[in-house]
């Protein structure tokens, strides 16, 4: 449940923005996903957050979760980048920001509307990476949108020779 909060508080900011909201999502995009749950070479970590104490002995893990779920990942497992449904949320968030710089440029503090480009990973035909698509077209940057369609494209090749996709 935690991990829907933040996708849908920047999707919500290109439908209804609002200024003090859309300066913490620049706050969240530029201190938190940028070069913590996304790395500084474009790949997306599962989590963040990790349970193994003897790594962080001064953090007070609450005692009324039960760590010993499926979910209770150590640090090389919270930052492994091998799913791919965690690149969607990224791609969201810079996409949104994108839409407010873009029609509401005063919103914005930190970047301009060019700034945003990641474009590397989904799942599927996600339909956010097709919203980014036509925004791509639609600003007439021919390259990017090329190469967005050539790894949807890159990636239906790769199911299709699947027995199960």
């Amino acid at each position: 449940m935690i991990r829907t909060r933040w996708p849908a508080a920047s999707v919500k900011q290109f439908a209804q923005p609002n200024a003090a909201e859309v300066a913490k999502m620049e706050q969240f995009i530029n201190q938190t996903l940028w070069g913590s749950v996304q790395n500084f070479d474009g790949t997306v970590k599962k989590s963040v957050y990790f349970y193994q104490p003897d790594l962080v002995p001064d953090y007070d893990y609450p005692s009324s979760i039960n760590w010993g779920n499926w979910w209770s990942w150590n640090q090389a497992a919270s930052y492994a980048t091998d799913r791919a449904y965690d690149y969607v949320h990224v791609i969201a968030a810079y996409w949104s920001l994108y839409r407010v710089a873009r029609n509401y440029p005063d919103l914005v503090k930190t970047h301009t509307w060019e700034w945003v480009g990641y474009a590397d990973d989904g799942l599927m035909e996600e339909t956010v990476i097709r919203y980014l698509l036509d925004d791509l077209q639609r600003e007439g940057l021919t390259a990017n949108a090329t190469l967005v369609e050539s790894r949807m494209r890159a990636r239906e090749n790769v199911w299709a020779g699947e027995r199960y996709p």
